[in-house]
């Protein structure tokens, strides 16, 4: 158990009041350790501490009275003790459960299990920055490209994706890559696509045509 909020802060929102000596005892040393947490055996030890001897209505009692507490968001309630980093740091502490939901793409918890959008987060620096950073911590990532940035990743032309190829007219560029694999018979790029009418005339010889009829047809804006 832990108190929410501090002391020297103006009341806002929920308030608890109560005028039982093991429930004020119990939120008194909560405040006084914050924002650390306590296991309920240690508090309970700390309230029969103070008041000389375990309190009438018992263990149950206390418990029943920290949960109106935690009801009215005055005091939070964890199966496992949170923790709480004393430096400031880029890479914040997250629960396993954060960690697996985040992993399996589900909605992310903080500590206190309120919902964190990591998309706002992830707009705060470039991927470059980021790519960088979690590089550093041996995570587990890929950056989402759009067409211009998988243009220029190089993975992509080393896995065969893209090729690069020389035109005759605009010079170097890129193409997708032939996504058949043949390992003894590779398929390398072919021709570049044609330009209009650049065939016309090995076509029109092909057919049969002579040269003074291709000629004639051209005079007449056939071809």
């Amino acid at each position: 158990f832990k108190v929410e909020g501090y002391a020297e802060a103006p009341l806002v929102g929920f308030v608890l009041e109560t005028d039982e000596p093991p429930l004020k005892t119990a939120l008194a040393y909560l405040c006084s350790v914050r924002p650390s947490s306590v296991p309920f055996g240690e508090l309970w030890d700390v309230v029969c501490n103070f008041l000389g001897g375990p309190p009438a209505d018992g263990a149950d009692g206390l418990a029943r009275n920290l949960l109106r507490g935690v009801m009215v968001k005055v005091v939070e309630l964890h199966v496992e003790p949170p923790r709480f980093t004393r430096q400031v740091s880029a890479r914040p502490v997250a629960s396993p459960w954060a960690r697996l939901g985040a992993e399996r793409d589900e909605r992310v918890t903080s500590l206190r299990h309120e919902g964190v959008e990591l998309e706002p987060i992830f707009r705060e620096r470039t991927t470059a920055d980021w790519v960088e950073r979690l590089g550093k911590e041996n995570q587990r990532f890929a950056p989402v490209n759009d067409y211009k940035a998988v243009a220029e990743y190089e993975q992509a032309y080393a896995n065969g994706y893209l090729r690069r190829v020389q035109h005759p007219e605009w010079g170097p560029m890129s193409i997708i890559g032939n996504p058949v694999l043949l390992s003894e018979t590779p398929a390398e790029p072919g021709v570049t696509a044609p330009e209009l009418g650049e065939h016309t005339e090995e076509v029109l010889l092909a057919a049969g045509y002579s040269w003074e009829e291709i000629a004639r047809l051209r005079e007449r804006g056939a071809i």
